[in-house]
C-alpha cells in the first residue's frame, strides 16, 4: 500500500504536465488562427474601401441588398471594369452586387464622407440585373461604410447618362419591355433626377423622352 502513493503521485505529476502542454498547444493555434484571421481581413478589406472611397478601414464593406434582408460582402476589385464586387445566396439564389467606382461622388464636404453612386444587383436564377442609385456614409465611430438609402432605377435597362452635381444626380436610361402575347418589343427612355437630402435619402422624378 504504501507504494502506490508515490505511483499515483507519479501519474498525477506527468497528467498535469500534460494538460499543461496540451493548453499550451491549444491557446497558440487559437491566437496563431485569430491572427491569420485578422491578417486576411485587413488584406483584403482595407484595399476596398481605399479603393473606392479613399478611406483607409481594416473593415470589410458589408452592406443590406436593395429590397432584400440579404447581407453581402462587397469584398472583391475589378480594376479593369472599375467596380467592387461581392456574390451572395439566399433562399431564392445567388448573385452578385456590383458598384461601379468610377460613378461614385462625394456628397457635401469632404468631411462628411458620404457618396452616391450606382449599384447593380444580379440574380442568376431569374437572370435579371437591377440598377440603384444608392449614397453611403462612412461612420466615424464604428470605421464601417454603410449603405444610407437606395433607389432602384429599374432592372435589365441600359444607363445612357451619369450625371452627378452634388445633391442631384442627374440619369438618362432606356428600358427595353417584353410583350409576353407577341415578340414586341418597347423602347421607352426616361431621364430621372435623384434628389439626395440632407439625411441623404433619395428621391427620384422622372420625365419620358422622346425617341
Amino acid at each position: 500500500m504504501s507504494q502506490g502513493k508515490p505511483f499515483l503521485s507519479k501519474f498525477g505529476y506527468w497528467l498535469l504536465v500534460c494538460v499543461i502542454v496540451f493548453t499550451s498547444i491549444l491557446v497558440y493555434k487559437v491566437n496563431k488562427t485569430l491572427h491569420i484571421t485578422e491578417t486576411k481581413k485587413q488584406e483584403y478589406a482595407g484595399p476596398i474601401l481605399q479603393q473606392a472611397f479613399g478611406i483607409d478601414s481594416s473593415n470589410p464593406f458589408v452592406i443590406q441588398i436593395p429590397e432584400q434582408e440579404t447581407f453581402v460582402n462587397i469584398s472583391e476589385i475589378s480594376e479593369d471594369k472599375g467596380s467592387i464586387y461581392g456574390g451572395y445566396q439566399d433562399e431564392t439564389g445567388s448573385g452578385t452586387v456590383t458598384i461601379d467606382i468610377n460613378l461614385l461622388s462625394l456628397i457635401g464636404s469632404e468631411q462628411e464622407k458620404a457618396y452616391t453612386g450606382l449599384m447593380i444587383v444580379s440574380n442568376e436564377a431569374l437572370e435579371t440585373y437591377t440598377y440603384y442609385v444608392a449614397t453611403y456614409k462612412y461612420n466615424r465611430q464604428t470605421e464601417h461604410m454603410e449603405l444610407l438609402d437606395s433607389a432602384r432605377l429599374g432592372q435589365d435597362i441600359s444607363i445612357d447618362a451619369y450625371e452627378p452635381s452634388n445633391d442631384l444626380v442627374h440619369i438618362e436610361l432606356t428600358k427595353n419591355t417584353n410583350h409576353l402575347n407577341n415578340s414586341q418589343v418597347d423602347i421607352e427612355r426616361l431621364s430621372i433626377i435623384a434628389c439626395i437630402s440632407k439625411a441623404y435619402s433619395i428621391d427620384l422624378l422622372q420625365e419620358r423622352l422622346h425617341n
